[in-house]
């Protein structure tokens, strides 16, 4: 689950649902809004142990936690390379197909209108993750001079909104150049232009600090919809966050507090967290009464969620790089332009196939050992 929440368009409940213990993390989860979560604060340990499943959710905490630890560098430096970027998502799409085949035989009592559960659920996920946001701010949008040696282009790649003639970096919003000079990527006396009142002038001149508000109602109710993607299959947190415009506020906001401890950064981050904290104990209390009334009827719901999100794991894409302001010493990354169909002649469609096929293979390999696990 830690590995998929760093894939962009694979959320946690999918790799729950894929390797079958999707129920048991909603119930586990479900246990935390129960009123014997309290008993922990007065050390009735015997009763919380009886009703909280906190073994299973503190050994499912140190395994995303590990995974983000170990795998996110290998993942993210596979993610910024156009081949293995395609065999990655090939590998996600072949085990997702491999998990609705699964999930198909657990239904023993299949009725032809749960179909319509499949197509509600998949028609869902596939225009929730057909929205294309483009990044906007209501602020004005500035170009600032950022040397050469602070963007790391060592190959020499053609940035979409970078000028290495003029050393312009463009379409900078007015919180990330904030971010910029916090990260002494640029001055108060670097020089910027103003796109939306033509000005130029310096960077102090434009950025002003202002006080954080402690309570942001806006912040916590973009944790409380992204956990909904963590709890559900088939959409990703950090996709729900780029629809809602806060992707970038969050995650600057994440660089900012583990760089430097900023308490503007830490005020963003705690807002955030409060909404995951209350998403997470409001919703699951919802999944499981479904699951609990409605049982193969959210099964099946659940299998269209996963089968709608196949949308954005479309392997094949055209791409462009940019350069992302608040991480220029990642120098230039890669930005989804297009998709394509690949031709049959291409060895990297075969390679693809070759790497959806292993997928499927390991999810059904995993779902044969927790069988023959189960019945020992």
């Amino acid at each position: 689950m830690g590995a998929a929440d760093i894939v962009p368009g694979i959320s946690g409940g999918s790799m729950a649902l894929i390797l079958g213990f999707y129920e048991e993390f909603i119930f586990a989860v479900r246990s935390l809004a129960s009123k014997e979560i309290f008993s922990l604060f007065t050390f009735q340990f015997k009763t919380f142990s009886k009703y909280v499943s906190w073994d299973f959710l503190l050994a499912l905490v140190i395994g995303i936690i590990f995974s983000l630890g170990t795998l996110s560098q290998g993942i993210q430096i596979v993610l910024g390379d156009e081949v293995f970027r395609i065999y990655l998502y090939s590998l996600f799409i072949g085990m997702i197909f491999a998990s609705v085949i699964i999930c198909r035989r657990h239904i023993k009592l299949w009725n032809n209108r749960y179909l319509w559960g499949v197509g509600f659920g998949a028609m869902i996920t596939f225009f929730l993750t057909g929205v294309r946001v483009e990044p906007t701010s209501n602020g004005p949008l500035f170009d600032v001079v950022v040397h050469a040696e602070e963007v790391n282009n060592g190959e020499g790649k053609e940035i979409r909104n970078y000028d290495e003639k003029t050393q312009m970096l463009s379409n900078v919003s007015e919180s990330q150049l904030s971010g910029m000079l916090a990260k002494d990527f640029v001055q108060k006396d670097t020089i910027a232009y103003n796109q939306k009142t033509h000005r130029t002038g310096y960077v102090g001149d434009f950025v002003k600090p202002q006080e954080p508000i402690l309570i942001q109602p806006w912040l916590i109710c973009c944790g409380m919809i992204a956990i909904n993607a963590m709890l559900l299959p088939g959409i990703s947190g950090s996709y729900l966050l780029v629809i809602l415009g806060a992707y970038p506020l969050v995650i600057g906001a994440l660089a900012d507090f583990t760089k430097g401890l900023e308490f503007d950064a830490f005020v963003i981050l705690a807002n955030v967290a409060v909404g995951i904290v209350i998403g997470a104990l409001l919703f699951s209390r919802v999944i499981a009464w479904l699951l609990r009334h409605y049982h193969t009827a959210t099964l099946t719901l659940l299998i269209g969620f996963m089968i709608g999100g196949l949308r954005t794991l479309w392997p094949f894409w055209s791409y462009e790089y940019i350069l992302n302001p608040l991480k220029l010493e990642k120098g230039p990354q890669l930005e989804l332009f297009e998709p394509y169909i690949p031709s049959v002649f291409m060895p990297t469609l075969w390679f693809a196939i070759l790497a959806a096929i292993v997928g499927a293979i390991l999810v059904f390999s995993l779902e044969k050992f927790a069988t023959h696990s189960g019945q020992q």
